[in-house]
């Protein structure tokens, strides 16, 4: 059992040591293994966050710069049904409106 757990735990360190070394010599090739795992593994070798994640425009009053009262932020991932997340919000602003003369008349 103790062998076992000394193998198990040289392999988690020798991943970790070359995902640190992919990390800090060709991080791009992160990039090519499928989402989220392309991004946490960019992100936990130091990198950058992609601006979908960056918390930097929600910090301090940089929100009140780009944004007036009243407006409904929708903020989705790439590829992740963007358009049917903002028709799902444009549908609750408009209360459900059956009619397309109700439903588009205010979209701005």
């Amino acid at each position: 059992m103790k062998q076992a757990f000394v193998r198990a735990s040289m392999a988690v360190a020798l991943v970790a040591v070359v995902v640190g070394t992919i990390g800090r010599a060709k991080p791009s090739l992160f990039m090519s293994l499928p989402f989220p795992i392309s991004i946490l593994l960019w992100i936990a070798t130091g990198n950058s966050a992609p601006p979908f994640i960056h918390p930097a425009p929600w910090l301090g009053d940089e929100a009140k710069s780009w944004t007036k009262p009243g407006d409904v932020v929708v903020s989705v991932g790439g590829k992740s049904g963007t358009t049917f997340l903002l028709y799902c919000v444009h549908q609750i602003r408009m209360r459900g409106a059956n009619d397309a003369n109700e439903l588009f008349h205010e979209v701005n």
